[in-house]
C-alpha cells in the first residue's frame, strides 16, 4: 500500500466485506450445493450407516443422504472455501494497493497503527499450519528481505514480516505458531490484532464479524441444501445395495 494511501472509512470497509461475503462466498457456496451429486462425494463405506444412525433412528436413504451432505455444510467444505478466499477478501476490502508483487507474500501494507511497512502471509485460522510449514515461511520472508536490501528498500525492517491470522485470539494459536513466533523471524498478528493493524480501526474485527453475520442472514442456503439432500436421496435409492438398504 502506498504510504500516502488514505484508508476508507470503517463503514465503507465493512460494506465491502459484507458485499464480498454475499457475492463471492455465499453465492459460490449456494452454486456448489446446487451441483452436488453422489458421484462427487467421497465417503467411508464402513462408517456411512453408523453416521446415518447418528442423524436418525431409521437408517434409510434420507438419513444416509443427510450423513453425506451435512458434513459439507458444517465442516471442511465451508472452512476450505473461506481459507482459499482470504487473500481475495482482503483485496476486496482494502483495494488493489495491498496486492504484493513480492514472491511468497500475499499482501503488503503500511500499518496506520505502528507506522511499519508490512509484508504479510495470510492464514485463515489459529490452527492452519504444521511444523513443516515453518522453514518455508521463514525462507519466503528472508528472500523478501534480501530483495528489499538489493533494491535498497528501506521500508523492510525487523517489524515487517507478518503472519496474519484472520480470526481467533493470540492465546489460541497452535504450538506450531508459538514455535514460529519464538524463533523471532516472523511477527504473528491474530484476529483483532491484525485487523486493527491493517485498518487502524480498533473495533474493526468485531464489526467485521457482525457484517458477515448480516450477510449470512441475507442469503439462506437451507433451501438449496434441502434440495441437495433430496437429490442425493434419490440417487441412493437407485443403488440401494451399495448402502445396505
Amino acid at each position: 500500500m502506498n504510504n500516502n494511501q488514505e484508508i476508507p472509512s470503517e463503514t465503507e470497509l465493512l460494506e465491502r466485506a459484507q458485499s464480498f461475503f454475499e457475492e463471492k462466498f455465499m453465492k459460490n457456496q449456494n452454486a456448489a450445493f446446487k451441483k452436488l451429486s453422489l458421484d462427487k462425494i467421497k465417503y467411508n463405506p464402513f462408517l456411512i450407516r453408523e453416521l446415518a444412525s447418528r442423524i436418525s433412528d431409521t437408517i434409510d436413504a434420507n438419513s444416509v443422504a443427510k450423513a453425506l451432505v451435512y458434513p459439507r455444510v458444517l465442516g471442511t467444505s465451508a472452512n476450505t472455501a473461506f481459507g482459499s478466499n482470504t487473500q481475495n477478501m482482503i483485496v476486496e476490502i482494502m483495494g488493489q494497493d495491498v496486492v504484493s508483487n513480492v514472491s511468497g507474500m500475499d499482501i503488503e501494507y503500511h500499518s496506520p497503527v505502528t507506522g511499519d511497512y508490512r509484508w504479510a502471509q495470510l492464514k485463515a485460522g489459529p490452527n492452519t499450519i504444521n511444523k513443516n510449514d515453518i522453514a518455508p515461511m521463514e525462507n519466503d520472508f528472508q528472500k523478501a528481505q534480501n530483495l528489499a536490501k538489493q533494491n535498497r528498500n528501506t521500508r523492510f525492517t525487523f517489524n515487517s514480516p507478518v503472519c496474519a491470522i484472520l480470526y481467533g485470539e493470540h492465546d489460541q494459536v497452535s504450538s506450531v505458531y508459538k514455535t514460529m513466533e519464538s524463533n523471532g523471524k516472523i511477527n504473528i498478528l491474530v484476529g483483532e490484532e491484525f485487523w486493527y493493524d491493517l485498518t487502524g480501526y480498533k473495533d474493526f474485527y468485531q464489526q467485521l464479524i457482525k457484517s458477515i453475520k448480516q450477510a449470512s442472514q441475507s442469503i439462506s442456503l437451507k433451501p438449496t441444501i434441502d434440495e441437495a439432500v433430496t437429490r442425493i436421496e434419490k440417487e441412493i435409492l437407485s443403488q440401494k445395495q451399495n448402502f445396505g438398504l
